[in-house]
């Protein structure tokens, strides 16, 4: 399930990036021309992009937070097993899950 989260923010993210990428570049080429047909082609170019950018922001974002929360990177405690007590009514033992799994690389290359 994580891998799936992973793979929709990294899909997010890359749909974001060329929609951002794409609305930027319609900005950079009006900046040259005088002709209104020309700018309003690049300002719709530019409009459409920049709702796929906010599309491809939110599956990012969904992504991210999914992950975070499958891999219980916020820290929160959570049970999928608990076994009530026979003998004392209202009574559980829960077993917890892991409560914090992150991890963090670090790489320096010499040249």
């Amino acid at each position: 399930m994580y891998q799936w989260f992973v793979f929709t923010h990294l899909v997010g993210l890359v749909l974001f990036v060329f929609a951002h990428g794409a609305s930027a570049f319609a900005s950079y080429q009006i900046r040259s021309l005088r002709d209104p047909m020309a700018i309003g082609g690049y300002l719709t170019l530019s409009r459409q992009a920049l709702g796929t950018s906010y599309v491809g922001l939110l599956v990012l974002i969904i992504g991210g937070a999914g992950a975070a929360t499958v891999n219980n990177l916020f820290g929160e405690k959570y049970f999928n097993y608990a076994v009530r007590s026979q003998f004392v009514p209202d009574r559980y033992n829960a077993y917890p899950l892991p409560e914090r799994n992150a991890f963090v690389t670090v790489e320096y290359a010499l040249r």
